[in-house]
This record gives structure tokens, sequence and C-alpha cells, in this order.
């Protein structure tokens, strides 16, 4: 806003005030704005600010009398938010305790379509799985908001680092997520599969229990989001990086039971989306595919 009434104060000074000198205004805060900031809000506010500027009466202090009234009220604003006491993780851990759990479900209406060979089950855990993603988009604009206000809170510098954490545990996430999609799709030509060849349920057993453990392994993830310490929070991941490990170590097709094309193909899937899990929890890449068993 301060930088739209600038533009606008500035030019009004240099072309004068009139409809014709709003057209130019417009397009060069637009132009400015899109260098300075992709977002669509940005852009929006500044010019909205510096046409109004042109289109108004001049005040009686002159024309750049509205940009100092605006840096006022900025220096203002930033004030009240550094002395506001205010949870800069309360909406986030929210929304992540929400996605979690969304992506719990997803798991265990995936093992229960494997264990009854219900390939409806498996489509309505791929409709969920793809509305996944608006939940990651809800959470990634609540951490990007929390974030700024943090930045200009110096009693807040804590929230900064548990913020920095939770961004990388949601970008993890939505890369196991993005995986999951495709492993839910996969599910389903499993099922499909085993009813065309009328095949015994026992074998996808092993798969079935394989991603109920992983269920109960991401909502440990899930959980830890919400720890409101630092300290709590990582003794909480540490515990999601075991039960996650622990689960990794068994894909394989031998090891589930995938003996058919399809569910070797299934387990070869599952492998990047459980190392993007291990990566939420807080390791690097080595690390989390460590885990991995060798094929």
């Amino acid at each position: 806003v301060t930088l739209g009434i600038l533009v606008g104060d500035s030019l009004q000074a240099l072309l004068g005030q009139g409809y014709w000198q709003g057209v130019i205004v417009v397009f060069t805060t637009i132009m400015l704005a899109r260098f300075i900031d992709s977002g669509v809000i940005f852009t929006t506010q500044m010019s909205i600010q510096s046409v109004l500027v042109v289109l108004l009466p001049l005040p009686d202090g002159g024309p750049l009398t509205r940009s100092l009234d605006a840096v006022i009220g900025g220096i203002i604003a930033i004030a009240i938010t550094m002395i506001t006491p205010v949870s800069f993780r309360k909406e986030t851990v929210s929304g992540m305790r929400e996605l979690f759990a969304s992506i719990t479900d997803v798991l265990r209406e995936l093992s229960d379509a494997l264990r009854t060979h219900e390939s409806r089950s498996g489509w309505a855990a791929l409709i969920e799985a793809r509305g996944l993603q608006s939940q990651i988009d809800a959470v990634r604009t609540a951490i990007s908001t929390a974030g700024q206000a943090a930045t200009y809170s110096p009693a807040r510098k804590s929230a900064r680092q548990d913020l920095e954490e939770l961004s990388r545990t949601l970008e993890k996430t939505d890369l196991a997520v993005r995986s999951l999609r495709i492993i839910a799709r996969r599910v389903i030509t499993v099922i499909d599969e085993l009813d065309a060849k009328a095949t015994s349920a026992d074998d996808v057993d092993k798969l079935a229990d394989w991603f109920s453990e992983v269920a109960d392994a991401v909502a440990v993830l899930g959980r830890s989001a919400s720890e409101p310490a630092a300290p709590g929070r990582h003794r909480s991941l540490s515990i999601a990086r075991d039960a996650l490990g622990a689960v990794t170590t068994k894909l394989t097709p031998t090891n589930l039971g995938a003996n058919t094309l399809h569910g070797e193909a299934l387990v070869m899937m599952c492998r990047p989306m459980m190392v993007d899990f291990l990566e939420a929890t807080g390791s690097d890449h080595p690390e989390a595919s460590s885990y991995l068993p060798r094929l």
C-alpha cells in the first residue's frame, strides 16, 4: 500500500491529475509490482492505492503528504505486530493435525480395500487423496502468513525456527502425498487384477497389513506437529522416524507377498513415498534412503 501511494504521488507530481494520468499510473504500478513480487494480492493492492492517489483531490500538505501518512501508518502497524501477543503456530498446528489425520484415513482405506478386495474403497481413497492438495495449500498459506508476522516480532524469535521446521515437514509431506495419489490408483489396479484372476485374498494380506502400519506411523508424525515445545516435538519426531523406518525396511515384493507385476509395481511406488515421509521427520535424504532394503 505504501509503495502504491508513493508511486502515485510521484507520478502525480510529474504528470498532473486526470484520467489519462491514471491509466499511466496503473500501468506503471502493475509493471513495477510484478517485477518486485509476483503475488496477485501485492499487485492489486499497489495498483489500487496508486490510482486512488491520482484520482482523489490533492491534499493541503503537498503531493507527498499521503506517502508520509502511509509510512507512519505502516510503522505503527509493525509496532503493534511486534508487541501484540499472538500465537503464530495455532492455526498452522491445527491445519497440520487435520492434514495428517486425512492422510492416515486414506492409508487405512487403502488397507481395507486390499483386505476386502473392494475396489470401490480404493476409489474412495483416491478421491480423498486428491482432496489433500487443498489442505496442503491452506497449511502452506498459514505458515507463510505466520512467518511474515514473526519476522517483525523480536519477542517471537523462537517461533521462526518452529515455523521453518513445520514448513520442511509440510513440503516433504506434499511430495509424499503426490506419490500417495499414484499409489492409490495402483491399489485399484491390483484389486481389479486379483478379482479377474480370482486370486486368494492371502496374496494381498501382507500388503494390507503394511498400509495399516504406515497409517499408524504417519499418525505419530502428525502428533509431533502439535507439540508446543521444541524438545517435545523433536522427541516425537524421533519416535515417528523410528516407526516409519520400521515399516520402510519391509518394502520389497518378497517381504510383502507381491507375486504379480502390478503388485511388484505397487511396492516399488511405495519406496519414494516412505523416503519423503522420513525426510518430513527431519532426516536428510541419505539417512532416509538408508532405511530402504536391498532388492
